[in-house]
């Protein structure tokens, strides 16, 4: 899809919201142009008034003009008092849209599948998600202001010249509308140039982020000076976009704007000069010129609006374009909850291949069965395909032949959801929130009560550690749990699942050794969240290996031996049995 085509969804999205949040909006719209009415456009009907009354003439008595001051004082104070309740209708539709628009976004953002975000720095959606919201304000903004800020006065100024003269209403709109017919095609090539900028922006937005998030590999290669000059390099584009967007606007448009409102002011009293009732001349080219003056200031409203609107737009638009990119995993409309009580997994000659992979498929015909509460070990070379099984039964990736059937239901006719609520989730890395060990421990089951997740915590050997923290369970483990040891965080990790307890477990091993305590503690917590599941374990630890049900080794994505421990380590020259043999300091090599 094309850029314009991701600017007219942001604006019918930015529309529908307005139209949603009508019964703050219409009053939004309208009434910053009745209060320009009243401050800019009734004053001089009074002075015109006055002089035509007077006959040019300031009267001596001051008396005489006292009412026609009040009445302009007046005129004044309606019209702040009418942008102040402007204001209040603005702001309840700025929130209330900004707040709709934002949950959207992240929920239309949640859809996507793990190859979007894989494909796609974190720092970029966060600030186009950010953006979607954000520019909703200033949209609304330059819609009430700007653009029904100008239309509304200018109709009540074409009504009143019509009365002096038909023809000034024909020389001004002729002449806005040539303008704006000559502007057009400038404005529209400008519009690319800020899409150029955003686009630029983005990749700024995503460097700091990517620096940010790596910022131990960055100072552990002391990469700070290299990182600043790349830095720099997206900085001196991204400047380079928007000088020549700002360049573009001062040299061509404001070039054609500026003259077109001289021009037109000129000929405007030229007319009313030529043209107006010679009895009350002076008043109606008084009039006639005040009004053209301020009314023709849409010449360079017209201008600032679609600058205002096009940058807000184009902003908006970098967040919608990503949902033009469908999912490559995406659930069935009709698609069944998974019932899922037993654990019974079926992998039927599934084959599968990623996307990069130019040598075939990686499972070719695959079959595997494990029982209920059967625990299987995943071992084999790097490479071998371990983590691509639990990538497809979490749908993660999708299977592109065959079935994968979790109690004989085919997973992919099942919601996303209650997949994998079936299936709790351990990875080598855990995932933490930069929120409270409570939270992030509740995260399995956000529902659990204060006492569910002190329990969950003792049983994975967590609670001796939180106790002995200032903040216990309220601590903060910062971003990603940096603030935790790895030992730490893989318990925090088993806790969240203990607390989910969902009847198949899926685990990759941490492959790196941790102190002897941290290990005997994790084993304890591991058997212990093993225990009346299903369990699928990426294995590397021999201590978990020689437990397991049944061990499957894999070699590029075919499983060339399983069976017990005891019973591949006896098959000599066997795959495992090479592996075994090449252990090195509690893990399998491989």
């Amino acid at each position: 899809m094309s850029r314009q085509y991701s600017i007219k969804r942001a604006a019918r999205a930015y529309i529908g919201e307005i139209w949603h949040q009508r019964k703050w909006s219409i009053a939004a719209l309208l009434l910053p142009g009745l209060a320009s009415i009243f401050t800019r456009y009734i004053p001089p009907l009074i002075i015109a008034a006055m002089i035509k009354n007077f006959d040019g003439r300031i009267p001596s008595d001051w008396y005489a003009i006292a009412p026609y001051l009040g009445l302009i004082v007046g005129s004044w104070l309606i019209g702040e008092a009418v942008w102040r309740i402007a204001f209040l209708f603005l702001n309840r539709t700025g929130a209330d849209g900004m707040r709709s628009l934002y949950a959207t976004a992240l929920q239309e953002l949640l859809k996507k599948d793990a190859a979007f975000f894989n494909d796609n720095f974190a720092g970029s959606l966060t600030k186009k998600v950010i953006g979607y919201g954000k520019n909703f304000e200033s949209f609304i903004d330059t819609l009430s202001f700007n653009v029904f800020g100008s239309i509304v006065p200018l109709g009540f100024a074409l009504v009143v010249l019509w009365t002096i003269s038909p023809l000034l209403v024909g020389v001004m709109l002729a002449l806005i509308v040539v303008t704006a017919i000559i502007v057009l095609p400038f404005i529209r090539k400008r519009q690319r140039m800020v899409l150029d900028r955003e686009a630029a922006s983005n990749q700024m937005a995503g460097h700091v982020a990517d620096v940010i998030g790596n910022i131990s590999a960055v100072q552990a290669f002391a990469r700070e000076d290299s990182e600043q000059k790349r830095h720099q390099l997206f900085v001196d584009h991204y400047m380079k976009t928007a000088r020549r967007t700002w360049d573009y606007h001062v040299l061509h448009i404001d070039m054609i704007v500026a003259p077109s409102w001289i021009i037109t002011n000129a000929v405007g009293l030229i007319v009313a000069i030529m043209f107006t009732d010679n009895a009350a001349s002076f008043a109606a080219v008084f009039l006639t010129f005040s009004y053209f003056m301020t009314a023709t200031e849409i010449l360079f409203e017209f201008n600032r609006i679609y600058r205002n609107l096009e940058t807000a737009l184009s902003e908006a638009a970098q967040y919608t374009a990503l949902l033009e990119e469908s999912p490559r995993i995406q659930e069935h409309a009709d698609a069944k909850l998974l019932k899922a009580i037993r654990g019974d997994i079926v992998f039927k000659n599934v084959d599968f291949a990623y996307d990069e992979q130019t040598d075939g498929l990686l499972f070719d015909k695959l079959n595997l069965h494990i029982k209920p509460g059967e625990k299987i070990a995943l071992v084999g070379h790097s490479g071998g395909g371990k983590t691509t099984v639990t990538k497809l039964l979490l749908r993660f990736v999708d299977i592109s032949g065959g079935e994968l059937l979790i109690d004989g239901q085919n997973i992919a006719d099942v919601t996303f959801s209650s997949l994998r609520n079936a299936i709790t989730s351990v990875p080598q890395d855990p995932a933490m929130f930069h929120r409270s060990l409570k939270d992030n421990i509740r995260y399995g089951n956000p529902t659990a009560s204060d006492e569910a997740v002190r329990e969950a915590a003792r049983q994975a050997n967590a609670l001796e550690f939180i106790e002995q923290l200032p903040e216990g369970f309220e601590t903060l483990v910062g971003e990603r749990g940096v603030k935790l040891s790895g030992g730490q965080r893989q318990r925090i990790a088993i806790a969240r699942a203990m607390l989910k307890n969902a009847p198949i477990l899926v685990l990759d091993e941490a492959t790196s050794a941790l102190d002897s305590e941290s290990e005997v503690l994790i084993q304890q917590a591991l058997w212990k969240l093993m225990e009346g599941h299903t369990a699928i374990v990426i294995a590397h630890r021999l201590s978990t290996i020689q437990k397991m049900d049944r061990i499957i080794v894999l070699d590029n994505g075919r499983i060339v031996e399983q069976g017990s421990h005891k019973e591949l380590v006896g098959k000599p020259g066997g795959t495992y049995a090479k592996l075994w043999a090449h252990q090195s300091g509690g893990f399998i090599d491989e």
